[in-house]
């Protein structure tokens, strides 16, 4: 299905106001391809870790919104409403959500579209790609243990995980937090 033909997002975007989903979708499609086994659960922690970076680097998440902390790890809820949508349209998306057979219980995610690069920026790419770089080969549960932060600890589970919480456990958590609080000191 070809980028024309994808439904539009809208109807997502009253539920997750303030969050990017074209550039979600892209960075669904763009990861789901380089996971080894690319389970709902590993996505997510996958894009979680390349959120802490960009956060770091760049004062701000990939994709706007939040996160929820739920029992493997943390959740990033316009993903989770994509696939969500995916799973209900069969595919609509450029991507599936498939069940496996007996004893997989996590989900994989079946990419069939390219993504739309210029849904990406540099920086989202940059972090994207550190992330996979050093822990894409490692299993949906390795990764589920690399996303169970300080940040995920300091939450209930169905707590959301915002910026400034995950900010506040960043190295440079002092920078980030000021910027998130003032992004524009000089006006």
């Amino acid at each position: 299905m070809t980028a024309q033909q994808t439904p539009p997002l809208s109807s997502f975007a009253a539920v997750h106001e303030g969050q990017d989903l074209d550039a979600a979708r892209a960075a669904i499609l763009y990861t789901a391809v380089r996971l080894p086994s690319p389970s709902v659960p590993a996505l997510s922690a996958a894009l979680y870790l390349a959120d802490r970076l960009h956060l770091s680097r760049y004062g701000a998440l990939m994709f706007g919104g939040y996160y929820e902390a739920l029992k493997h790890g943390p959740a990033p809820v316009g993903v989770y409403g994509l696939l969500r949508a995916a799973q209900r349209t069969g595919g609509a998306y450029g991507f599936t959500v498939t069940v496996q057979g007996a004893g997989h219980a996590a989900p994989l995610i079946l990419a069939h579209a390219e993504p739309d690069m210029t849904e990406l920026s540099a920086g989202v790419l940059d972090s994207l790609d550190a992330v996979l770089a050093e822990h894409g080969q490692q299993s949906g549960e390795a990764l589920s243990l690399l996303s169970q932060d300080e940040a995920w600890k300091l939450c209930a589970p169905g707590e959301v995980m915002t910026a400034e919480l995950i900010a506040s456990t960043l190295p440079n958590a002092r920078a980030v937090l000021d910027y998130l609080a003032d992004p524009h000191p000089d006006d």
